[in-house]
């Protein structure tokens, strides 16, 4: 969970995922609908490695999960 209680933006950095496991945002107060709150098992990957910039006053939310395999393994 990331809060920004600021009244500018802030950049954040995700911690690295648990091994075998990719980041997922699931919600972000600062989006638009329909890109604020996803679907559960529909949440958009997320790259770690990049920092994001969280709004003014805003909250989002990530989960992980398990990264898919390429059926070509």
């Amino acid at each position: 969970m990331m809060f920004n209680a600021d009244v500018n933006g802030i950049d954040f950095v995700l911690p690295q995922p648990p091994r075998g496991f990719h980041w997922h945002l699931a919600v972000d107060t600062s989006g638009s609908a329909p890109r604020d709150l996803f679907t559960a098992g529909e949440e958009p990957a997320v790259d770690h490695s990049k920092s994001r910039r969280l709004s003014p006053r805003a909250s989002a939310i990530f989960v992980t999960r398990k990264a898919e395999r390429n059926a070509d393994h």
